[in-house]
């Protein structure tokens, strides 16, 4: 809106009513500036934000300040952006600071290095343009912006989502505009009717290098001045630029100097979706930064935001009762803390030792290295199994098939024994005879024309006989490895990390200090009190020469 033109003779009647979007962004003086036109005009003012979202950057707490000045603030508190109504329940509490930690469901990535951070978080802006969604990916820079921007416009180029326009158009990122991309603009112009950071897509890049653009059934032709100065591609940009943006996915970065409003506005724009990055070297590390930026809030809300702050981080401190040894206090404090380390230090390294015993478990989590291994045994079990049954059937069918074969030859010879004539039935007899001989010789088995069950289960337990089979000792092996890992990691738990000194109530910390002074008491008398061990010492006279 143009103040100063308003102010120069349009003014609003007194029915009108002047709304204002994402009115947290407004300064205390446009605001002032913005009042007293309303004031002279006797126009109605509708301020609409959310005061838990990046704040202005000169003077703010507009937003604060109009809620304790009206009479009927409204507060919308149903969200209706996120397909997971749980985590939309969730982003109501990082609004209002509370849970932090909390955000541990699949929301959050940890990474090792800023470049492991960088090339995931690429990856996905790339698939996720290939496929045609959309994305918003809020970083700390332009120059990250620009670099994403380029890598998503290639993807969406490539799936064949954008196409080239006849015309070479680029904005202001100096990246050549595509029809299909989505764009935008960073200047107020009433003209044209864009605001700073709408966002748009590109229908059509004209010849005389002026683009046209849509969004929610607005549409506007950008000149070629406009867009080579006011515009760029809108996929990824700093947290301010994102503000006020709504996709199917988002991404953001958490550091240890972002802000609790960063987090939330990076945690909160995409429907489906929302990765948070970390770089840390632990989980507890990781909870750290990102409890950290919940508490730590960025620009200027005014003087009750400031208050409530202040009261929130004095909250659990406790302030030295009169007549404290402040000394013996700060004394007792450092011993604790360094105590604490060496604590620390004892358990990193017994972590360390216990990672190399069980390698491939975290000792952060090592209930879930016991859920995996307790699969791979249920695996190797049934490997066993299946192998064990496949071989006992193959034998089982070779040994059944020799028999039946072995059989039909006893049976023919006792055929032709019966059948032959007189002067050949004694040689048809003792062919009959020699088979019948070789048939139970073989098989310990009189011939009969199936072999009995017993006879199989020997087969098939000689079949599956320790030693007849490579592939199937493997097996046994792996069952035996996997049964003795899980059997050691129920010996051997893995170390808890030490708890941090908290402080306690006023009397609690007095009773700290009189047992600090007792135990320092007690150790200078035994100090006292022990022998010297390098005995009475003589004194000497200096070397004569």
């Amino acid at each position: 809106m143009n103040l100063s033109a308003l102010d120069r003779g349009r003014a609003q009647a007194a029915s009108t009513r002047i709304v204002i979007d994402e009115a947290g962004m407004l300064d205390q003086d446009l605001a002032h500036a913005l009042i007293t036109i309303a004031d002279k005009t006797g126009a109605g003012v509708a301020l609409i934000g959310d005061r838990a979202q990046l704040p202005a950057v000169g003077r703010g707490g507009v937003l604060d300040l109009a809620v304790a000045a009206s009479r009927r603030p409204i507060d919308l508190a149903e969200v209706h952006r996120f397909t997971d109504k749980e985590y939309a329940k969730l982003t109501i509490a990082m609004r209002d600071r509370h849970e932090p930690g909390r955000l541990e469901r699949g929301n959050i990535t940890i990474h090792a290095t800023d470049a492991e951070a960088w090339t995931a978080i690429s990856t996905d802006v790339v698939r996720k343009a290939e496929a045609g969604a959309t994305i918003a990916v809020a970083v700390t820079s332009n120059d990250a912006a620009t670099q994403l921007n380029s890598l998503a416009q290639d993807a969406r180029a490539r799936a064949g989502h954008t196409r080239t326009p006849a015309v070479e158009v680029a904005g202001s990122d100096g990246l050549a505009i595509r029809v299909g991309d989505r764009i935008m603009t960073r200047s107020n112009n009433k003209d044209l009717r864009v605001a700073n950071r709408d966002t748009w897509t590109v229908t059509r890049v004209h010849r005389d290098g002026s683009v046209t653009v849509k969004e929610h059934g607005r549409k506007a032709r950008l000149p070629a001045e406009y867009v080579e100065a006011h515009t760029h591609l809108a996929y990824a940009s700093t947290e301010y630029g994102v503000q006020g943006a709504t996709v199917d996915f988002g991404h953001g970065i958490v550091t240890d100097s972002s802000s609790a409003q960063a987090v939330y506005v990076s945690a909160t724009r995409g429907r489906e979706h929302n990765t948070l990055h970390l770089v840390a070297g632990d989980v507890d590390e990781a909870r750290s930064i990102f409890t950290g930026a919940l508490r730590r809030e960025s620009g200027d809300r005014g003087v009750e935001a400031a208050r409530e702050n202040i009261t929130r981080d004095l909250h659990g401190i406790v302030l030295p009762a009169p007549g404290v040894d402040l000394r013996v206090r700060a004394e007792r404090l450092a011993t604790s803390e360094r105590v604490y380390a060496a604590r620390v230090r004892e358990w990193e390294l017994a972590t360390a030792n216990w990672e190399k015993r069980h390698p491939g478990i975290s000792a952060t989590d090592p209930a879930a290295g016991a859920a995996a291994l307790e699969r791979e045994h249920q695996v190797a079990i049934a490997d066993v199994a299946r192998l064990e049954h496949d071989k006992q059937a193959a034998v089982v069918d070779a040994h059944a098939t020799s028999w039946e074969r072995d059989y039909a030859a006893v049976d023919q010879a006792c055929v032709a024994a019966v059948d032959a004539p007189v002067f050949r039935r004694r040689s048809t007899q003792e062919a009959h005879e020699n088979a019948r001989r070789d048939f139970t010789a073989k098989y310990g088995h009189e011939p009969t024309p199936q072999p009995p069950e017993q006879l199989r289960d020997t087969w098939r337990r000689t079949a599956t006989a320790p030693g007849r089979d490579e592939r199937l000792e493997a097996a046994r092996r792996h069952v035996n490895e996997t049964r003795q890992k899980l059997e050691h990691l129920q010996r051997d738990p893995a170390p808890t990390r030490p708890t941090a000194p908290t402080p306690g109530t006023p009397a609690q910390e007095r009773a700290k200090d009189v047992q600090f002074l007792q135990a320092r008491k007690q150790v200078e008398q035994r100090r006292g009190n022990s022998p010297d061990l390098r005995g009475p010492r003589t004194p000497t006279r200096g070397l004569e020469r």
